[in-house]
């Protein structure tokens, strides 16, 4: 009987890890479009302010 339960517990720990392991994958992919989010709307920023307001990137836009 103890053999059973050994087995099951490992089982059990291989379960949990693989279920923390693609946690740890979901949280890194979030993190990861988090950062090019923050990048694209820096660069977006950058540019707004570099053209100087809203109607400048209108007419920037519009040529």
């Amino acid at each position: 009987m103890d053999k059973v339960e050994e087995v099951n517990s490992k089982k059990k720990v291989c379960e949990e890890s693989r279920l923390l392991e693609a946690l740890y994958l979901v949280v890194q992919g979030f993190a990861c479009f988090g950062k090019a989010f923050f990048n694209v709307s820096s660069a977006a920023h950058e540019l707004f302010m570099k053209l100087g307001g809203i109607k400048e990137v209108v007419a920037f836009v519009e040529k």
